[in-house]
This record gives C-alpha cells, sequence and structure tokens, in this order.
C-alpha cells in the first residue's frame, strides 16, 4: 500500500511540477499584458446625474482614451483599482472629461423615429454651453466621417441638420442681432447666407462684432479691363530689345472664394492679345532684321488672395499672387533677317518661327480692393503683374516673352 501510495505521489507531482512549471510564465505574460494597458488610459473625471438634480462627479479615475470617434460616441471604459474595467453607456453618465476633452450625454432622434442617447465632444464656444442656443452637434456614422446634427430646443433630442435646422439657426441669429440693435445690412447677410451654412461660428462672429465682412463667400463674376503688354525680344547674340508698350481691351471671367479669415482662392479667365513688329533696315554689317510677334492668349491666373476683412466699411483691400496658366489661341512669332551672301551656296537670308508650344506659364501677383455694393454684390478693382516663364535663350535663335500689367474692373453675379 505504502509502496503504491509513493508511487502515485511521485506520479502526480511529476505530471503537477512541469504543468506548474509552464502555467507560471503564462500568466506573468498575462499579467504584463494587463499592465501595458494601463498606458491606454488617462485621467479624467465622470458626472453622474441624480434624481434629484445634482451632479456626483468623481474625479482622478483612469479612462480609457484610445477609441475611435464612432466608439467615443457609445461608451466609456473605467480602469479600476483592481485592474479590472467598468463600462458606461451613455444613459449612466452625465458628462465624462478626459484631459481638456468634454463630452455630454444627449438624446439623439433616430432615423425610425426613436430616442436612443450617445455621447458628443462638447465645445468650448461659449453657445454651445447655453441649451437656450441652437447648437451643432457631430455625430459620427464611422471612425472619420459625421453628420451634423442641430439642437433648436433645449432639453429636445439632436435631430439631422436639414434645411428646417439651418433657417432656425439662422433665424435665432437674426433676431439676436436685432435685439442687440444691429444694422440692416449684417441682417441681410444672415438671411442671404452666402457663407458655409453648416458653422453659426460665422454668424455669432459677424454679430459680436457688428461686421459682416466676417462671412466667407463662393462667389462668380465677370469684368472688363486694359492690359499693358510689353514685348521682349532677345536676339541671336543675346542682346535684348524692347518692342515697346501696346495697350489692349481685356475680358474676364472669375470665381473666387473667400473664407472666414481673409484668406481664399481667386481664378481668373483672360482673353489677352498682343502684337509687337520690329523692323531694323540695316546695320553697320550690313543686316536687316524684320521681327513680328502676334499672339492672342486665354490667361488662366491661380491665386491666393488675401482680403483684410477686419476693416469695418465697405471698402475691402486685398493682396493676391500666384501662377498663371497661357494659353495660345493663335500664334504668329517670326523672324525674317537678310544679310550679304558669303559664298553663291548661302541665299542671303534667314528666316525663323519662334514656337513656343501651345502652352506657357507665369509669375502673376497684384493688389485690389473690394467695394462692398450690397450684402450680396461687389464690384472689384485689381492690379496684376505677370512676367512669363518661357523657354530659355538658345544659341542662334529669338525668344520673344511678353510682360503684362493688367487692370481689371470687375462684379460678381
Amino acid at each position: 500500500m505504502q509502496i503504491s501510495t509513493k508511487k502515485i505521489t511521485v506520479g502526480i507531482l511529476s505530471s503537477f511540477i512541469p504543468a506548474l512549471l509552464t502555467f507560471t510564465p503564462l500568466t506573468a505574460s498575462a499579467q504584463n499584458d494587463r499592465f501595458d494597458n494601463i498606458s491606454d488610459y488617462a485621467k479624467g473625471v465622470i458626472i453622474f446625474g441624480t434624481p434629484e438634480g445634482e451632479d456626483s462627479i468623481v474625479r482622478d479615475v483612469e479612462l480609457y482614451s484610445k477609441f475611435n470617434n464612432l466608439e467615443n460616441q457609445q461608451k466609456i471604459v473605467r480602469l479600476n483599482d483592481d485592474l479590472s474595467t467598468t463600462t458606461y453607456l451613455p444613459d449612466q453618465v452625465k458628462y465624462y472629461y478626459i484631459g481638456k476633452k468634454r463630452f455630454q450625454s444627449i438624446s439623439i432622434r433616430n432615423a425610425d423615429g426613436s430616442v436612443s442617447k450617445i455621447f458628443v465632444r462638447r465645445d468650448k464656444r461659449p453657445f454651445y454651453q447655453d441649451s437656450s442656443v441652437p447648437s451643432l452637434f457631430e455625430v459620427y456614422n464611422s471612425a472619420n466621417n459625421y453628420n451634423l446634427y442641430v439642437r433648436i430646443k433645449p432639453n429636445e433630442p439632436i435631430i439631422p441638420f436639414d434645411q428646417d435646422g439651418d433657417n432656425v439657426i439662422t433665424q435665432y441669429y437674426i433676431n439676436e442681432n436685432k435685439d442687440a440693435g444691429g444694422n440692416q445690412n449684417i441682417e441681410k447677410w444672415l438671411s442671404s447666407k452666402p457663407a458655409n451654412k453648416n458653422n453659426p461660428i460665422f454668424m455669432q462672429k459677424v454679430i459680436d462684432s457688428q461686421n459682416d465682412n466676417y462671412l466667407p463667400a463662393l462667389r462668380f463674376g465677370a469684368g472688363v479691363g486694359v492690359n499693358i503688354n510689353s514685348v521682349h525680344i532677345t536676339d541671336f547674340m543675346n542682346e535684348e530689345d524692347n518692342c515697346g508698350s501696346q495697350v489692349q481691351a481685356a475680358a474676364t471671367l472669375f470665381v473666387d472664394y473667400r473664407s472666414s479669415c481673409g484668406l481664399g482662392l481667386h481664378v481668373d479667365l483672360t482673353f489677352n492679345k498682343a502684337s509687337c513688329e520690329k523692323y531694323v533696315p540695316e546695320d553697320k554689317e550690313g543686316r536687316t532684321f524684320h521681327m513680328i510677334y502676334n499672339r492672342t492668349t486665354l490667361n488662366l491666373p491661380v491665386m491666393l488672395r488675401y482680403t483684410f476683412t477686419s476693416l469695418k466699411g465697405k471698402l475691402l483691400p486685398f493682396v493676391q499672387a500666384g501662377i498663371q496658366g497661357d494659353f495660345f489661341i493663335k500664334d504668329e512669332c517670326f523672324d525674317y533677317r537678310i544679310y550679304k551672301q558669303e559664298d553663291e551656296n548661302d541665299p542671303g537670308y534667314y528666316y525663323d518661327k519662334y514656337d513656343a508650344g501651345k502652352i506657357s506659364s507665369s509669375l502673376v501677383a497684384g493688389a485690389g480692393i473690394e467695394y462692398r455694393l450690397t450684402a450680396k454684390h461687389s464690384i472689384f478693382f485689381d492690379l496684376k503683374y505677370a512676367i512669363p516663364n518661357g523657354p530659355k535663350h538658345e544659341k542662334n535663335k529669338y525668344t520673344m516673352k511678353c510682360n503684362s500689367i493688367m487692370f481689371n474692373l470687375s462684379a460678381n453675379l
């Protein structure tokens, strides 16, 4: 019996000890993994609502901080002292903070008409804090994509931001402008909404500053102008000759986007024509020169434009710079040279057609001023100077470049 017992004991130990040795590092590894995950938590605050209406605040808790935007709407996870976790849903927590990020639980009306709760990010701007002010919220349908929702009345579920919600927000700020003794121009701008309708920040900024120039706008227009074209010819001896300046009428179409800070994109399409003819009867070496520059161009300057929108009043100066595409509709640039014959096989003349291709480019910069006629319409006067890049001069070749000073008067439609 004793022998049998010893055998049994030895057998059990011989089986248990290797298993124990195998299990121990696995357990340690699991604990290390849990400790490693602590770095994904950050100090935060949870605020619970109570039936009595008094908030219960729990500070210095570890909250999971690695959720994406969609997951942040659905839950928040707390790391307890014993390394276990507790998950809270939006109907259990009123607010929670992770660092400077603040989230609140809010009711949302779903597509099927039902009402549920989600966590939404709260903004620092005052009008988000005041429940009496219509507010916008970002509701994510994926980790990175969201739709705008609006809370029109206090304690009501947020609803998709559609035309009705847009009108409610706009009307709120129009009424606020009237209550503050605002001017009619601002009310017209708010009503016409030439700005990004999805952001009431612009509306509030206009009312606070009583300056409607802060509103951005996407505008299209047309204009007329005058171009002063100066043709520069570099001959085969690498000597530059100026053919003089020529004044030509021009027509322009434009599109202009101006952001709330005044920086925007301005694109023109200008019809431009330049011609020049230079004749040198005979130089000291007996050579006769006849040069012709005749070109019709569509200029497409794409410029960054900064408008000084912080100024009050109807006059708004701006500066602009960018690159211009030059598309040649008609391109007739010739060089005729007649000289003394050197031998019987020499025809005594030289003909060359200057071919720059169908497309070239120029650097363009300028300045101007905008005069606001109404809430929706303005007149623009601007000056631009374009310097062509063009091909480099080649030996035994003529190069012809046209610098342009463009004065333009336009209006948005």
